[in-house]
């Protein structure tokens, strides 16, 4: 079976279960939950995620003046 994965902009409730998702694959080295709602403020279009149902299980942080800053995707497109 073929499990479909969506990408959309972020909406601000999507924002916890990305931090969630930097902080389990990036650790001490992720960016801060501050830094990610700063990031949806300023450039609301510049980040998407990869959805599978209603898991984020990847996503996207793109900046106009920084190119790609950060793109995440869980093993095997599974998170929980």
């Amino acid at each position: 079976m073929v499990e479909l994965i969506t990408i959309d902009v972020a909406k601000k409730e999507d924002l916890q279960a990305v931090y969630q998702l930097e902080q389990r694959l990036f650790g001490d080295h992720c960016y801060p939950d501050f830094f990610i709602r700063q990031a949806y403020d300023c450039w609301p279009a510049g980040l998407l995620v990869a959805r599978n149902q209603d898991n984020i299980v990847g996503y996207v942080l793109c900046a106009p003046q920084f190119n790609t800053m950060s793109l995440v995707v869980s093993r095997g497109g599974y998170w929980h």
